[in-house]
């Protein structure tokens, strides 16, 4: 669900866009390698745009990939190919580093940057990063004042197990559902019910 800048939420049709995450270690070196690791992923993966992680040391990267015509959403807060070095899988933006946040949002948006993802970071932060920028903003775990919501589909649909993020609202249940399946079609071969006479030419 999106909503414009300073509007309701709206469920209008639009398209989808792929945005293509690049892995670890493929953009962190330089803004070349950043540069070919992009193209790959528009010619050869069929991406419409890019999506890295990190901070102003991706001002380069970025300013690179727009400046070749190659849409660049940028992702601040918490970000996952950096764990270890923010400590853990930790809320970031709180104190004195929600205005970090602010300011490196507002850069990469003059870096040209179409989109920023916000992960992890205290509601109020979201919410300034969101009317600091005119660009739209994505939550993940950020509260409910970014101009769109977005949710790992496995977490949303149930598919994992363990401790979830608090931020994860699963909507349905398929990890059970596809256990039930599993052992139930396990059960039969073994009794040498299934297949049965109606599966068999």
């Amino acid at each position: 669900m999106m909503r414009g800048k300073g509007s309701a939420p709206c469920a209008r049709r639009v398209r989808g866009v792929v945005i293509a995450d690049l892995p670890f270690g493929s953009y962190q070196a330089s803004a070349e390698q950043c540069f070919h690791t992009a193209v790959r992923f528009m010619k050869e993966g069929g991406a419409h745009a890019v999506k890295l992680e990190g901070g102003v040391e991706m001002l380069p990267q970025v300013e690179k990939l727009v400046q070749s015509g190659i849409p660049v959403m940028a992702h601040i807060g918490f970000t996952p190919q950096m764990e270890h070095q923010l400590g853990g899988y930790r809320v970031q933006g709180r104190g004195e580093d929600a205005q970090r946040l602010i300011d490196t949002a507002k850069a990469f948006e003059t870096a040209g940057a179409f989109a920023v993802l916000i992960e992890m970071v205290p509601g109020e932060v979201g919410r300034a990063i969101t009317e600091a920028i005119s660009i739209p903003t994505v939550g993940i775990g950020a509260g409910n004042q970014c101009d769109a919501q977005v949710l790992v589909w496995q977490d949303m649909a149930g598919l994992r197990s363990g401790r979830l993020p608090r931020f994860v609202k699963q909507y349905a249940d398929l990890r059970s559902v596809l256990h039930t399946a599993a052992r139930d079609f396990a059960l039969e071969v073994g009794a040498g019910t299934f297949p049965g006479p109606e599966h068999t030419f």
